[in-house]
């Protein structure tokens, strides 16, 4: 019991089930609130753009030889944010057919540009 202005009233403790339950919602509350975006990464072959993109994710340098062909796909997952990272190869023949198909609905475009050469 439990006095709350000059009179008692019983304390209602939570069924386990209804614990859980909560626990439950709230967690499902919580993943709803995920802001979900699509970044597009562009750039000439050989610019870096999978280096950076392995450098925020993965915290580490990629430092491969090979180049990105078509497309590469990195996601990085926070409580609160979930950034999809579209790598398009920039070999010419990938230029103008897929940059503009793959940009499209996009939250944010980065264009890498090497100019160490």
């Amino acid at each position: 019991m439990e006095e709350l202005s000059g009179q008692m009233r019983p304390v209602i403790t939570p069924s386990p089930i209804r614990q859980t339950l909560n626990k439950m919602l709230f967690s499902i509350k919580r993943r709803m609130k995920v802001k979900k975006y699509k970044i597009t990464w562009l750039g000439l072959i050989s610019s870096g753009k999978t280096s950076l993109i392995e450098r925020i994710t993965r915290n580490r340098f990629n430092d491969r030889k090979f180049h990105t062909m078509g497309l590469h796909v990195e996601e990085l997952k926070t409580k609160t944010h979930h950034l999809s990272m579209w790598e398009i190869g920039g070999a010419e023949s990938f230029i103008r057919t897929l940059w503009k198909v793959y940009s499209k609905n996009s939250d944010g475009i980065v264009f890498v540009i090497d100019s160490t050469s």
